[in-house]
C-alpha cells in the first residue's frame, strides 16, 4: 500500500516515507491542484488518477462512457474526482469537455496537468471519427488540433482568472 504524506505533515518516530519513485513529482503538486486523465478509469488510467488523489491533487477524468467510468472509480468518485464526458473521437465533443472544464474552473483547484492516457488502435479494416479522420490517428493524434473554445480576441489571448503579472492594455 502506497502512503504520500502532505507537506507540512510530521513522519511519525520508526515509520519511514513510502511512495513510487516519481513521489517528489506528487509531493510538488499537493498544493491545490488539479489534474486532468483521460480514460482516468482503466487500466494504468485508473492507477493514475488513484495515485493523483492519493496525493492529494483534484482529478478530472474525461470518459467516453460516464456511467462506467464513474463504476469502475467506486470510491474514488466519492473524494475528489470529477467525470466529465469525452470522445476523442469527436472533435465536438472535445471541444465541450474542455468548455466544461473550463466552465467549473471556479469549483476547483488551478489546472496543472494532464494526462493523455486515453487511445485506441485498429487494425483492420479502416474505420473513421465523426470528423473524418481513420480512427487510429483521430482518436490519439488530432484532437489537440482542435480550436479552443472561443474568447473576445480583442483583449489578447485568454487568461486564467489566477494568472500572474500584468495585462498589457
Amino acid at each position: 500500500m502506497l502512503r504520500f504524506q502532505r507537506a507540512g505533515q510530521s513522519v511519525p518516530e520508526g515509520t519511514r516515507r513510502q511512495g513510487p519513485p516519481s513521489s517528489g513529482m506528487l509531493r510538488s503538486m499537493e498544493q491545490e491542484r488539479s489534474a486532468v486523465v483521460t480514460g482516468g478509469h482503466g487500466g494504468i488510467g485508473r492507477e493514475c488518477t488513484r495515485t493523483l488523489r492519493a496525493a492529494g491533487v483534484h482529478v478530472v477524468v474525461g470518459a467516453r462512457d460516464v456511467a462506467r467510468a464513474k463504476r469502475e472509480l467506486g470510491e474514488l468518485v466519492r473524494t475528489s474526482v470529477e467525470v466529465l464526458a469525452l470522445d476523442l473521437a469527436s472533435l465536438a465533443s472535445v471541444r465541450s469537455f474542455s468548455e466544461s472544464v473550463g466552465a467549473s474552473a471556479s469549483r476547483r483547484p488551478p489546472l496543472h496537468a494532464v494526462v493523455c492516457n486515453a487511445g485506441v488502435q485498429i487494425m483492420g479494416p479502416p474505420e473513421r471519427t465523426a470528423d473524418g479522420f481513420e480512427k487510429t490517428f483521430g482518436v490519439n493524434q488530432s484532437w489537440p488540433l482542435s480550436p479552443a473554445p472561443s474568447h473576445d480576441s480583442s483583449s489578447g489571448p485568454p487568461r486564467s482568472n489566477r494568472s500572474r503579472g500584468k495585462r498589457n492594455a
